[in-house]
């Protein structure tokens, strides 16, 4: 049996399936669903500029393989020249490293300036439900982000949606370009 992500969907029975399958993978309130086309392993390495090649935690500078727990967000830090070099769209990776039956969540993502100021630049759900050790990608756009020297800090965070959440789990794959 397929766990659900958001229980009250579970819930909601053949009304609910009916829903979701005539939906598709829509964005909802400004949260996207998670790319799974093509296989379910994601590419080991991505192109930048100079058309060399990189990991797929390529953009990253920290915070590749961090964990993100409901009360531990994984702290990513992006040099800005590999940014600005970068060809194509960027995404976020992340695999599912525990995934509780009844927790239901979101993942946001917060830009954190200089200054500490915090500032969220994406919000994502998994659809269909996640499976563990599944990696997902989400469209990550930093170009609403003030042009400054230094690097990009960013934060990826757990949300419940219903109850507290207490065993979900992410493992950050990485911030990889044109994909």
């Amino acid at each position: 049996m397929t766990r659900c992500a958001f229980p009250s969907m579970r819930r909601a029975g053949l009304a609910g399936a009916l829903l979701l399958a005539l939906a598709g993978p829509v964005l909802v309130h400004g949260a996207a669903a998670g790319d799974t086309t093509g296989s379910s392993t994601m590419k080991t390495s991505a192109t930048d500029a100079s058309g060399e090649s990189r990991p797929a935690d390529g953009l990253l500078a920290e915070g590749a393989g961090a964990e993100v727990a409901p009360d531990a967000p994984a702290r990513l830090v992006l040099p800005r020249d590999r940014v600005r070099a970068a060809v194509g769209p960027l995404s976020l990776a992340l695999v599912p490293t525990r995934i509780a039956e009844d927790e239901a969540f979101l993942v946001s993502v917060v830009a954190i300036g200089p200054d500490g100021a915090e500032r969220e630049i994406g919000s994502y759900a998994f659809f269909p439900p996640p499976r563990e050790g599944t990696p997902r990608r989400f469209p990550l756009d930093l170009s609403t982000l003030a042009e400054a020297d230094g690097p990009l800090t960013l934060e990826v965070r757990l949300l419940p949606v219903e109850a507290g959440l207490e065993e979900t789990r992410l493992r950050v794959e990485g911030v990889v370009a044109g994909e």
